[in-house]
């Protein structure tokens, strides 16, 4: 059994050959994941929750990661204090813990109801309502102060990230009944983002809402 098997996911080859190659790092072009109906671009890494992957990930690792293929470009050198400067070949030196989870963009959320405004204000416009109907399905008790983290770009035990996914399908599927992909009217005002997108932003967004209602784990910035 691996101590680490981190997934470097991306649906564009250039971006998975650019990945160091690495025994505890597989790569995983998400247009290739047999997913049936969800098998589409606008829910982007999302996808890969909706797979096979990990089905006997508990018999194959200890430890289990998400990342971008594009994790080297996305958070380039010299790095920033708030972003990682751990490259992501070198992920298997990260001190793991079993109730640590280590996250490429950490949040602090506080207050909870003041959550969805980072998200919305100077990124995506309109967002909100969503995020609250997320809420509201979700039927967490909300903390008034949580550390979360922003994208599928996180560490952490594999029986964490299996209570993780399957709660993240039960969300998924209750919002994908409503929403599907294409019924989204928020306006994204990044110019880094793409607007045809706009499905895969929200779904992260369940990461976001768990991960910062787990008040027994501990969520710490990849240094």
């Amino acid at each position: 059994m691996k101590k680490l098997l981190l997934f470097a996911v991306h649906n564009n080859p250039k971006w998975l050959d650019s990945v160091p190659e690495q025994d505890f790092i597989q790569m995983v072009n998400l247009e290739n994941l047999d997913i049936g109906k969800f098998q589409v671009n606008q829910l982007c890494e999302s996808r890969l929750f909706l797979s096979d992957l990990f089905d006997t990930i508990e018999t194959q690792c200890e430890y289990v990661g998400v990342m971008s293929a594009r994790y080297n470009d996305k958070y380039p050198l010299p790095f920033t204090p708030d972003k990682p400067k751990c490259r992501l070949q070198n992920l298997d030196q990260l001190k793991l813990h079993p109730s640590v989870v280590w996250a490429a963009d950490r949040a602090v959320l506080s207050p909870y109801d003041d959550w969805a405004h980072p998200a919305e204000f100077g990124f995506h416009n309109g967002h909100n309502k969503y995020i609250n109907t997320l809420k509201e399905i979700s039927g967490y008790q909300m903390p008034e102060r949580s550390i979360g983290l922003w994208a599928n770009n996180f560490i952490c035990h594999t029986s964490i990230f299996m209570e993780f996914l399957k709660e993240w399908r039960r969300l998924f599927s209750l919002c994908f009944e409503r929403y599907g992909v294409d019924r989204f009217d928020f306006v994204t005002e990044n110019p880094d983002e793409d607007e045809s997108l706009l499905a895969a932003y929200f779904y992260e967004r369940i990461t976001t809402l768990y991960f910062c209602c787990q008040p027994h784990l501990k969520v710490m910035q990849i240094p």
